[in-house]
């Protein structure tokens, strides 16, 4: 049975009395609580013989307290600015969610995002980037369906590759070897690919754009 509503505003008013003590009561808890830190602050200052306790103390209350950075500077006596270089990095354990394998993570500011995979994750997440932004910029037309794209933009980006492509047109004397031609952009045309990244002489001829061009159909 519901009670009558005059019990109930009588009931709401004395939670109301009793929260606002309580609140009051927080508030001078935390007054007291600011005045003892402040204290302590200032005995942990006055006894420090060089910057290490101060630079220590900064760590801690920045990486392993609530207060906010405003707070830290007025009780530490640095700008807001330099506390997040004065703290240094957060160091942690933590679990890569691709390969679940464990790894040292860091987090350099509170306002910044932590590491969320591993290093050998974000370096493949990096070369995959990488792959698909040169894949954007070549001509991958004339492949065959097996040979991967990304991959083959890739390569030919490489140190290996580049090595490659200097002994080939070193072999063809800096000519075309359909036309002879050397006044024009010479390319080196895979015969095969079937050993990219280890590639064989026969694999390899040198080409003038336009011959380059008419093997493949691209005109």
């Amino acid at each position: 049975m519901q009670r009558m509503p005059h019990i109930r505003v009588v009931e709401a008013i004395k939670i109301r009395e009793y929260a606002e003590l309580a609140i009051q009561s927080l508030k001078e808890l935390l007054a007291d609580g600011d005045r003892m830190l402040e204290e302590a602050v200032n005995d942990l200052r006055a006894g420090a013989e060089d910057d290490d306790p101060l630079h220590e103390l900064i760590r801690y209350l920045y990486w392993h307290s609530d207060l906010s950075p405003k707070k830290i500077g007025e009780l530490t006596g640095q700008s807001t600015e330099k506390l997040c270089y004065i703290a240094g990095p957060l160091v942690f354990l933590a679990a890569c969610p691709r390969c679940n394998s464990e790894f040292v993570g860091r987090k350099t500011s509170r306002n910044r995002q932590c590491d969320q995979v591993c290093p050998s994750c974000q370096a493949a997440d990096s070369l995959e980037a990488h792959r698909a932004f040169l894949l954007d910029w070549e001509d991958t037309r004339h492949l065959p369906p097996e040979v991967d794209r990304a991959g083959y933009s890739a390569y030919l980006q490489s140190p290996m590759w580049k090595d490659q492509r200097k002994k080939a047109l070193r072999r063809a004397g800096f000519r075309c070897q359909v036309c002879s031609a050397k006044d024009q952009r010479l390319e080196v045309h895979h015969n095969s690919y079937d050993r990219l990244g280890r590639e064989l002489i026969e694999d390899l001829c040198v080409l003038c754009s336009p011959c380059h061009r008419k093997v493949h159909n691209l005109d």
